[in-house]
């Protein structure tokens, strides 16, 4: 089963789910500290059940992308479940 299947609407009835590719999740990230909703937007993925990071590693991420994107990992950490997927090899 894939990543994204998990995110299909029955399994959005079983708990909250957030899934996004990475690229615009990251531009999506960087734009909301410009527009002062940062804070909003990572309380919204806190209480997700589940979060998907789709396509890490498809583009490179710009640096404050990528400290906002660990960030989140962070604070989910025991917190909340979360799947990255890559279509990398492991050794990249």
């Amino acid at each position: 089963m894939s990543a994204w299947a998990l995110a299909s609407p029955p399994a959005r009835k079983a708990c909250r789910c957030a899934s996004l590719p990475l690229p615009p999740w990251s531009c999506e990230l960087v734009e909301a500290i410009d527009e002062r909703r940062l804070q909003r937007l990572q309380k919204s993925l806190a209480i997700q059940d589940l979060l998907i990071i789709d396509e890490l590693g498809f583009v490179p991420l710009i640096k404050t992308g990528a400290e906002l994107l660990y960030e989140i990992i962070s604070q989910r950490h025991e917190r909340g479940s979360i799947i990255i997927t890559s279509n990398l090899p492991c050794d990249e």
